[in-house]
């Protein structure tokens, strides 16, 4: 893609920038100050001709008996309502990028947002990974290195990175400001989002912003990024030169929300009428404190799907990570809780119950990440302590997370069930936490072939992301659950069986 003119205007476009911990100093952020203030039987690959034809035949009745969804022009059922945003749990997909200045991840140095868009790949603003405005830039001075970053699922966990990666036409505020991350090992239990591949939303389209971000960046202001938050906002034509045929835009004039240092990278969902749809990366605004009133962008993944797609390569479209039900699922039990730890409760317990026949019982914390304003502004320290039948202690405990950080995890194989306790205990500073736990079964048996999020059924969709596996187009992880036998492959047979599902129902487990 060509670039176009950089805007040439008497007002300031802002990053979305990475945010910064208060007790590091940027990273190679020098050259971002002179510019802007802050930027927010055989397989089917050897099989005759006539066994297509079977399939095509199967899949063409599939589409004639179940009823298809027309696209509206805009979003239809986006929640309503990561500023002026509410705390979320409803996102499993919406990632933390946390930042390090080692790559022991023991001096933590800030955070962006991002989404996960396969089992092992993520999608974050390549502002995010690079600290200069350009690719060329970028390819001359290098990206932040993998191992100073991490990934945070509150349903799932970290990850490091392995690789980064930015569009190769990258220019800030002009195209391109999307980056790919692969993971160093494979998410398991949460449903990536799906790309927009459908169509640009149109002008005065409903969407849901996510992120991790600030509510408020005044001079002055608590850092109170960490915490996961869902706003509402209505697309419009775009400002200052920024162009419309690569951006998402929003006025946020107190109404709505709007995104803030620390949501760089987060997505932009539309619902076109099938669900949410990943259709915006946030990029940038035009105010540095995220206040009204202020014009915002995201880059529209439409636009650079190809490059995502061909960057994030066949993980990309993932209807399901590893052998567990995914987040959502009837069996999958979540608990969540949104608290407080103050000067008069340093230390708060939340309750909750793992069922029988749980297998993998995950707890996460994140927290907001300061305390303080001006020159008093620290960074926040809260540490995790998870306990069955008994509140935990600092001394009794059957898992204790204690990282740098207000995130923390603990994971537990096979836990007894019934009570569970979850305790949060301030080393350093007060502010907001979110506590998520998520008790997995294994997955069920009898199977539901080609059922690959775990729902219940099978859908077109899913039929034909079975065939491109057979095809050898698509790997195979994502949607295992074709592969019925486990041999590696999936068959004409299993196809056909995941076709009759479609037509009829699931088994019972």
């Amino acid at each position: 893609m060509a670039p176009t003119p950089r805007p040439t205007t008497s007002r300031r476009l802002i990053r979305r920038h990475p945010l910064r911990s208060p007790n590091n100093p940027p990273r190679r952020i020098e050259a971002f100050a002179l510019r802007y203030a802050s930027r927010r039987s055989g397989t089917c690959a050897s099989c005759e001709s006539s066994c297509w034809r079977l399939l095509a035949a199967s899949i063409l009745l599939v589409c004639g008996s179940l009823s298809a969804v027309g696209r509206p022009a805009a979003a239809t059922s986006i929640r309503p309502q990561i500023v002026n945003g509410t705390p979320t749990s409803a996102y499993p997909s919406v990632a933390a990028l946390l930042f390090y200045d080692d790559t022991q991840h023991t001096q933590p140095a800030g955070l962006c947002s991002a989404t996960l868009i396969g089992c092992n790949t993520v999608l974050t603003a390549a502002h995010c990974v690079c600290d200069f405005d350009t690719a060329a830039m970028c390819a001359s001075q290098g990206l932040l290195d993998p191992a100073t970053l991490q990934i945070y699922l509150p349903f799932a966990g970290f990850f490091d990175v392995a690789s980064t990666a930015i569009d190769p036409d990258y220019e800030f505020a002009v195209a391109g400001d999307v980056a790919i991350l692969k993971l160093a090992q494979p998410v398991t239990g949460i449903v990536p989002s799906t790309l927009n591949t459908v169509a640009r939303p149109a002008i005065g389209s409903s969407a849901a912003i996510v992120g991790f971000g600030l509510t408020d960046n005044q001079r002055g202001s608590t850092d109170d990024s960490g915490i996961n938050r869902v706003g509402s906002v209505t697309t419009m034509s775009c400002f200052d030169g920024v162009p419309d045929a690569t951006h998402l835009c929003w006025q946020f004039d107190g109404s709505g929300a709007n995104t803030c240092e620390g949501d760089s990278g987060g997505p932009l969902f539309v619902d076109f009428g099938n669900g949410p749809l990943l259709a915006g990366v946030t990029s940038g605004g035009e105010t540095n404190s995220c206040l009204p009133l202020d014009h915002d962008y995201d880059t529209d993944v439409f636009v650079h799907r190809q490059w995502i797609e061909q960057a994030g390569g066949p993980d990309v479209g993932a209807r399901s990570c590893g052998p567990i039900p995914a987040v959502g699922a009837s069996d999958v039990q979540v608990s969540t809780f949104n608290a407080a730890i103050t000067a008069g409760a340093p230390s708060i317990v939340e309750s909750f119950t793992v069922p029988a026949g749980t297998t993998d019982l995950r707890v996460t914390l994140n927290g907001q990440e300061g305390s303080g304003q001006g020159q008093n502004r620290i960074g926040n320290d809260f540490d995790l302590y998870v306990r069955g039948g008994a509140e935990p202690t600092t001394a009794l405990f059957d898992c204790k997370s204690s990282t740098p950080t207000t995130f923390e995890v603990c994971e537990l194989s096979n836990p007894t069930p019934g009570a569970w306790f979850a305790r949060v205990v301030a080393l350093q500073g007060v502010g907001n936490v979110q506590i998520t736990a998520t008790s997995f079964p294994a997955r069920p048996t009898p199977v539901c072939v080609g059922d690959c999020n775990g729902d219940g059924s099978v859908t077109i969709d899913e039929l034909v992301l079975g065939v491109s596996i057979a095809l050898e187009s698509r790997a195979i992880s994502v949607c295992p659950i074709f592969d019925a036998d486990s041999n590696g492959s999936v068959t004409v047979d299993e196809l056909i069986t995941a076709v009759n599902y479609a037509l009829t129902s699931c088994p019972s487990a």
